[in-house]
């Protein structure tokens, strides 16, 4: 679920890198909550998903899915996360 938020935001435009080099501020999981709704198996191929759910101030919160085989595959976990900017 990390890794999609960062792809998230590369997508958005926002590199990690980018954003400290430049600007002194780093992203930070503030806060996450799961729920496992059915198991994965070592052998399954997961599709996570990240969407930015809200922005205000200094957070983004993102909604997230994990689905096998890919995005209308069954629904195994869905999650939300809290970021914050911190310089």
């Amino acid at each position: 679920m990390e890794r999609a938020r960062t792809e998230c935001l590369r997508a958005c435009g926002i590199d990690h890198d980018e954003l400290r080099e430049a600007h002194g501020v780093v992203l930070v999981l503030a806060a996450i909550e799961a729920r496992f709704r059915t198991p994965a198996r070592l052998s399954d191929m997961l599709y996570v998903s990240a969407d930015v759910a809200e922005a205000r101030g200094a957070r983004m919160r993102f909604a997230q899915d994990v689905r096998r085989n890919g995005p209308d595959g069954d629904l195994v976990c869905e999650g939300s996360a809290e970021v914050a900017c911190m310089d």
